[in-house]
């Protein structure tokens, strides 16, 4: 796959990519696996100028841990299968295991754990979440182990700490249900609205705050006050399912961004199109380059959704996930003399949504009853930066608990991902950074 037309030469993911090959049973059929995941991606990328693939649709579930590393390959030798918004989700972790790599290789029970990495049917960002937490306390100079997996539920890893055995539990939080039933809802409410914005040629952004749970949202709601915008200039709303506006957009943004290069059809897009970060749909007509059908070469017509989900019982069924998985990390760490629980998660792109997410389940973690030893809880706020200037970077956000009196921390710096870079501020929470 690999054509000498590198994105970036990161020694350290390629020291990455080179270990876990050479942990597969068959190297031959993991490369197999990875050509297979490049196909894929390719013939999904097409676009006809009217209808672009969003980033979910070009993902291989059927074997993700083989999509993800023919990311890193893409990264590395081929920008043609290299992808902007789906890279970002994973090189950041390929570039923290890459960092110090030699040691973790010395682990014990480390090859059969990334043997379960490498099984086409688990989910490899639980097991590459567990190797950044691993690459996190070796940077500190702590003797780490994974422990061996059995019918017994134990922890993760374990901590030999001034002969003290500290257990580790890492738990990374998938999007919940709730919060998928949500995003599907408003892709209806775009897509029954697409065929009036394409045949009136319209360049639009449709921003809606939702008050009443997005799945009961009627399906022709964001349609008609497209309709009343086109016929009666009704821009502005607020009804029984929330409030509203609609504006003219104006696409000197992106025409300008596009007189010396193409753009990726993802998030840079959004904010040029709406100057907002939120959640979006997007709808282009345009032509695709001929390099690469992600990227578009040229624009004529544009128009964006964007929303929050500001329902108060939205916000609550969502701050429940953290509840359960805390009551599950409970029980994993019942065995354990001592422990300490590393817990990922992302964050909605609206402020006032995250703010509250965050507050809600600092409130949770505070309140939770506890019945295992767990003396320090981490809370990573991980959001991949889909950014042209570095593929692997990560906005990290921590919130750690600790439970001992005096507190007490095992680890001096919480961070997993070091970041060097200049444009992020360390006061601000992720989902508040600025970035073009």
């Amino acid at each position: 796959m690999r054509k000498n037309n590198p994105v970036d030469n990161d020694a350290d993911i390629e020291r990455t990519i080179s270990w876990l090959y050479s942990c597969a049973e068959s190297e031959s059929e993991l490369k197999a696996r990875v050509d297979f995941a490049a196909e894929y991606y390719f013939k999904k990328s097409h676009s006809d100028g009217c209808i672009w693939p969003t980033a979910n649709q070009l993902i291989y579930n059927d074997d993700l841990i083989a999509f993800y590393i023919m990311q890193g390959e893409a990264l590395l030798g081929d920008r043609r299968y290299f992808d902007l918004e789906l890279g970002t989700e994973v090189i950041a972790y390929f570039k923290r295991i890459g960092l110090v790599v030699n040691e973790i290789k010395k682990r014990n029970n480390i090859k059969e754990r990334i043997q379960r990495l490498l099984n086409p049917k688990i989910t490899p960002k639980n097991y590459l979440f567990e190797l950044a937490v691993m690459a996190k306390y070796i940077d500190e100079g702590y003797d780490i182990d994974f422990i061996k997996e059995s019918n017994v539920r134990t922890a993760d890893l374990n901590v030999s700490y001034h002969e003290m055995n500290i257990n580790v539990e890492c738990k990374l939080f998938s999007q919940s249900e709730y919060e998928k039933k949500e995003y599907n809802s408003t892709e209806t409410l775009f897509n029954n609205v697409r065929d009036l914005i394409i045949s009136s040629k319209l360049n639009l952004h449709i921003h809606f705050d939702s008050t009443s749970e997005l799945m009961n949202v009627p399906k022709d709601y964001i349609y008609e006050h497209v309709y009343n915008f086109i016929n009666s200039r009704i821009s502005i709303w607020n009804d029984e399912f929330g409030n509203g506006e609609i504006k003219i957009i104006k696409l000197d943004n992106v025409i300008k961004e596009l007189d010396d290069s193409s753009l990726l059809y993802g998030p840079k897009l959004n904010r040029l199109l709406t100057g907002i970060k939120n959640d979006y749909h997007t709808l282009i007509i345009g032509k695709p380059d001929e390099r690469s059908n992600r990227f578009i070469e040229e624009i004529y017509y544009a128009s964006s959704f964007t929303w929050t989900s500001k329902a108060s019982v939205a916000i609550d069924k969502k701050a429940r996930h953290i509840r359960s998985k805390l009551k599950n990390i409970d029980e994993q760490l019942a065995l354990s003399s001592l422990a300490i629980a590393h817990i990922g998660l992302t964050c909605p792109l609206d402020f006032d949504a995250a703010d509250l997410k965050q507050k809600n389940n600092i409130i949770n973690i505070k309140n939770f009853n506890f019945d295992s030893k767990i003396i320090s809880i981490y809370l990573h706020y991980i959001m991949p930066r889909v950014s042209e200037s570095k593929a692997w970077l990560i906005d990290e956000t921590v919130d750690d608990f600790h439970r001992l009196d005096p507190s007490f921390s095992l680890l001096m710096e919480p961070l997993l991902f070091p970041c060097n870079d200049k444009s992020i501020d360390p006061s601000i929470p992720a989902w508040k950074q600025d970035y073009v």
